[in-house]
C-alpha cells in the first residue's frame, strides 16, 4: 500500500511541474485528434453532419446528397443499401 501512495505522490508532483505551455499544448494535441474522429471518411473534408439511419453510419452532407442524386444508395462504409427517407441529420453540439 506504501508503495501506491508514493507512486501517486510521484506522478502527482510530475503534474505539478508541468508547465502551463506543456499543457495547453497537450490539449490541442488532443483536440485535433478528435476533430480528425469527425471528419467525413469519405471526402476527409467536412464535419459528419448526416447519418444514414440504417446502417448508424455518418458523413458529410455532401457525400450523401451526391450518393442520392447518381442513385448509388449504398454506405460508403459497409455497402449497405439505404433510402432517401432513412437519411437523418445529427446536431454537433
Amino acid at each position: 500500500m506504501q508503495a501506491d501512495v508514493d507512486k501517486l505522490r510521484a506522478e502527482a508532483k510530475k503534474l505539478k511541474s508541468t508547465s502551463a505551455s506543456e499543457k495547453e499544448a497537450e490539449l490541442m494535441e488532443e483536440a485535433a485528434s478528435v476533430w480528425r474522429l469527425i471528419k467525413c471518411s469519405t471526402c476527409k473534408e467536412n464535419m459528419r453532419g448526416v447519418a444514414l439511419t440504417k446502417c448508424s453510419h455518418t458523413f458529410c452532407k455532401q457525400c450523401v446528397e451526391a450518393r442520392i442524386s447518381t442513385r448509388q444508395r449504398r454506405c460508403p462504409h459497409c455497402n449497405s443499401g439505404f433510402a432517401q427517407s432513412e437519411v437523418v441529420n445529427v446536431l454537433f453540439q
